[in-house]
């Protein structure tokens, strides 16, 4: 039994109880995650756009609008260009105008949508027009028509964009809202 005994605790001082000193294991280097890059829009269009009232064979930006509400009439009808000019007189008609100066632009190609903000009875209301399924958001406060002169140049009178209608060579050259 002694043997037994002086075995287990040669078999112990060999090798050690068990007993661990921290200050003899290798440190573990705290490895730091790579941190994923995240790719930053970068908005590469170019484009100017800006609201425009027609007026004869020039449009005259406008910033701002103000008018009274009647029903059933227009608040107001806008037309959009390609630029930041604050008058534009146009040596063709508004749609082939458009077209042209559009063009100059349009790489990579874009579209146009609309981002609409205004309060009523106090009520904030925001929503985007990107065709013409999204015009009818309040309509029971007003109507938002979208149109294209450009599909439609040389026409007289033509109307504005329906869902039907709307492809990928739809140009959002005009809008209109109606109380």
């Amino acid at each position: 039994m002694k043997k037994m005994i002086y075995l287990l605790l040669f078999i112990l001082l060999l090798c050690g109880c068990g007993k661990v000193d921290k200050k003899t294991l290798p440190k573990e280097e705290k490895k730091e995650e790579p941190i994923p890059e995240v790719e930053v829009y970068k908005d590469l269009n170019n484009t100017p756009i800006s609201f425009y009232e027609l007026k004869g064979n020039h449009l005259d930006k406008k910033s701002s609008l103000t008018g009274s509400f009647q029903a059933m009439d227009d608040i107001f009808f806008l037309q959009l260009f390609p630029s930041n000019d604050e008058r534009i007189d146009l040596e063709n008609d508004f749609a082939d105008s458009f077209y042209q100066e559009f063009m100059k632009y349009n790489n990579p190609p874009i579209k146009i949508g609309f981002s609409v903000d205004f309060q009523l009875d106090n009520k904030p209301i925001h929503y985007n027009i990107l065709g013409p399924n999204d015009t009818m958001k309040e309509e029971q406060s007003f109507l938002v028509y979208l149109y294209d002169d450009y599909i439609n140049r040389g026409k007289s009178f033509y109307s504005h964009i329906e869902n039907d209608d709307y492809n990928e060579s739809t140009l959002f050259t005009a809008i209109k809202f109606q109380c």
